[in-house]
């Protein structure tokens, strides 16, 4: 039995899949006697929506068939397991995002990719903050299918009429029927800070996206084209549980305590 490229596979899959993706599969794999056959293998792929984790979970069974054929599910259950309590043993290194001149992103990741990784993470719940929330067709397909795979989007936005001057629209740019089924919150203008004349320059500035209380996304970038393609823009990826489940909190007190209220679309 050759293992190199087996194990290769199960840290990729452990590294890059949420848990409930690999709780799936593992559903499937537990009860084969050897390694699974062809249609055995589309119906395990069948339970994994996003491409992306659907070719590192292909990759896996691939090196299974062929480097270890006659390893049985409860082994290779034994071997998953065995890798993700490695993995969680090992804190997460920060990953640098940017968005800028190809010539000088260096080893930095691009923001859109980052950005789109985090939001196909989520399996239960996403937390979207940002400024400006403009219709960007790749960032919005995302969201919709995160919508139809059951996950509870948040979403924490700038609004026209709470901002002197700022020109998006929440309504215009979330407009498909999809997002009726997602949660809309503002910080209105009457809850913001003024000054002596009672006028406020305030604004929601902020910018992260939270996936599963795991995954914590937070850039000097916005929801917008211009931002993922054309601005200088710099930010961090952490896969950090107390972190990212901190900056949820923050926000779901904001929302309790009605700083934050309930946008209607």
């Amino acid at each position: 039995m050759k293992t190199e490229r087996l194990y290769k596979s199960i840290a990729d899959c452990v590294s890059n899949l949420p848990k409930g993706t690999i709780e799936s599969i593992l559903a499937e794999i537990r009860g084969f006697e050897k390694a699974p056959l062809a249609w055995e293998k589309t119906k395990i792929l069948i339970r994994v929506p996003v491409l992306a984790a659907r070719d590192l979970v292909s990759s896996f069974l691939n090196a299974w068939c062929e480097d270890a054929s006659d390893m049985d599910g409860i082994t290779a259950e034994k071997m998953i397991r065995s890798a993700v309590a490695v993995h969680e043993m090992k804190p997460a290194d920060p990953e640098l995002i940017w968005t800028g001149p190809e010539k000088h992103a260096g080893k930095f990741r691009r923001t859109d990719q980052a950005l789109l990784d985090v939001i196909n993470h989520a399996e239960k719940d996403l937390f979207v903050i940002s400024f400006a929330a403009f219709y960007e067709q790749t960032l919005w397909d995302a969201f919709k299918a995160a919508i139809q795979r059951n996950v509870q989007i948040y979403f924490i936005l700038e609004d026209n009429d709470d901002k002197s001057g700022f020109t998006g629209d929440i309504s215009k740019a979330f407009s498909s029927p999809v997002f009726k089924k997602a949660n809309f919150y503002h910080w209105p203008k009457e809850n913001r800070p003024k000054d002596d004349n009672g006028k406020s320059t305030a604004s929601m500035h902020a910018k992260a996206v939270v996936a599963d209380r795991r995954y914590l996304y937070i850039s000097s970038a916005n929801l917008t084209g211009s931002a993922m393609d054309q601005n200088i823009e710099l930010g961090v990826v952490l896969d950090n549980p107390k972190i990212a489940t901190d900056v949820c909190k923050l926000f779901e007190d904001m929302i309790i305590d009605h700083t934050m209220e309930i946008y209607p679309l």
